[in-house]
């Protein structure tokens, strides 16, 4: 998870760019993270009660702080990624209907490796 990753941010950084494109499959985008962060604390306060101290919050907040602007970033790269894949695929299959551009990767896969016919 995310949250075990902690020690090693590389690691942090490149689960959340592999978790982008699913949040925004669903709809989720950074209006979200101020909602979010409040449930996160209200659950982590409730879980741990008395050991919820102004030191553990604060660890919370650096955390939760870094994976907001982390995760903002990476819904926008995943966007910018999927609209042009998106608007390239529209285009392909506007100048190829679906039988057609099915039947060109084919033709085009056994040209470039035709040991796989």
């Amino acid at each position: 998870s995310i949250v075990t990753s902690v020690d090693n941010p590389y690691s942090m950084y490149t689960k959340l760019q592999g978790l982008a494109p699913m949040h925004i499959e669903k709809g989720v985008g950074k209006e979200h993270l101020p909602i979010m962060g409040k449930t996160l604390f209200a659950v982590l306060e409730l879980a741990l009660q008395d050991k919820f101290t102004v030191q553990v919050k604060t660890a919370w907040e650096w955390l939760w702080a870094w994976l907001g602007a982390t995760f903002t970033q990476s819904i926008e790269e995943a966007g910018t990624e999927q609209t042009a894949i998106s608007q390239s695929w529209n285009m392909a299959v506007d100048n190829y209907p679906d039988a057609l551009l099915g039947e060109l990767l084919y033709d085009t896969l056994f040209e470039l490796a035709p040991n796989l016919k």
